[in-house]
């Protein structure tokens, strides 16, 4: 017999699962393990982000491999945008865009 445990709000856990797509057994996985370690907020990191970005406002690949040259932090540019992100910071230079010109006004 599978007994499910109510909530708070007097919700069933399946319910719930059911409602967010997860599985039970995933959802007791997550509640036991935590959050995963690297998921976990750095302050250290994001500060360090924030004070490489300030002067040159550049982007993240350009802030990784600064983390790489002058800190020996090997970090993925993934994890540098998602600082980024959370900071609120972004950098201003931004991909070119193609521009067609047509046969009739070549310039």
């Amino acid at each position: 017999m599978i007994v499910y445990d109510l909530s708070e709000d007097g919700f069933c856990t399946k319910q719930l699962c059911d409602y967010l797509g997860v599985s039970p057994q995933a959802y007791y996985r997550w509640l036991r393990k935590g959050k995963p370690m690297y998921r976990w907020y750095d302050e250290q990191l994001a500060d360090r982000i924030q004070a490489l970005f300030e002067p040159e406002k550049k982007g993240y690949r350009f802030i990784r491999d600064q983390l790489i040259r002058l800190d020996h932090r090997w970090i993925n540019d993934k994890t540098v945008l998602r600082y980024m992100q959370i900071l609120g910071i972004q950098s201003p230079i931004r991909k070119k865009r193609f521009q067609n010109c047509t046969t009739s006004d070549p310039n």
